[in-house]
């Protein structure tokens, strides 16, 4: 009987060491998809930033170059438009790119919960 429990404890110790390492490397997984992700995120928001300083910069030389006040008013008026649709269409971007990431990150472990869920019935 003693024996028998022995090795049914080894055998449960397996079990249990090789659900730890497949969570550990779920984990890791995950990590590593967060940390991937949030550099593309951060590069991407960079880009947009580049972009909007890029377009005020345009916006200024424009405003500079402008010979009456209409003008002025009117290229104002343009970049604002322009401004609040690609305002609107980088939000979207950021936002897809952030479910994206997001979707990358959770998977390991939801995959890893799954699995341990069917090994423990």
């Amino acid at each position: 009987m003693v024996e028998k429990g022995i090795v049914e404890t080894r055998a449960r110790y397996v079990k249990a060491k090789s659900v730890a390492e497949e969570a550990t490397a779920a984990f890791e997984a995950s990590y590593g998809a967060a940390r991937d992700g949030a550099v593309e995120f951060n590069v991407k928001a960079i880009e947009v930033m580049k972009a909007g300083a890029e377009a005020n910069f345009d916006l200024l030389k424009s405003l500079f170059a402008s010979q009456s006040m209409s003008e002025w008013v009117k290229l104002s008026t343009e970049f604002a438009r322009k401004r609040f649709d690609d305002a609107g269409a980088e939000s979207k971007d950021l936002a897809a790119l952030a479910r994206k990431i997001a979707e990358k990150t959770v998977e390991p472990i939801k995959a890893q919960v799954v699995k341990s869920l069917k090994v423990a019935v």
